[in-house]
């Protein structure tokens, strides 16, 4: 269940999860990456793995990253009440 902080604080997730369309950043330094949403329903495991596999998808179950959000965290000094670049930028799209 999600708690009511991570209900509120959604794009925090941004800083550590990786959306299918990071993967071509990704190349030649890992060998896996875990994908989230092991308790849920096999089409939807099946469609996250397809998106996975075409590495387009700037979005997961619960939020979606403008394309410019990989330079921004990467660079991020994780200040988030100062910032609040990845709260004004970053759509929710589960956390209800």
């Amino acid at each position: 269940m999600i708690d009511r902080f991570k209900r509120s604080h959604y794009w925090i997730l941004a800083q550590k999860e990786i959306l299918p369309f990071h993967l071509p950043r990704l190349d030649g330094m890992v060998d896996q990456v875990k994908i989230t949403g092991r308790c849920a329903s096999t089409h939807i495991i099946y469609e996250t793995m397809n998106q996975y596999g075409q590495m387009l998808s700037n979005a997961n179950a619960f939020y979606r990253e403008p394309p410019e959000a990989w330079d921004r965290i990467a660079q991020c000094d994780r200040v988030c009440e100062l910032c609040g670049w990845c709260e004004q930028h970053i759509e929710n799209l589960g956390f209800k």
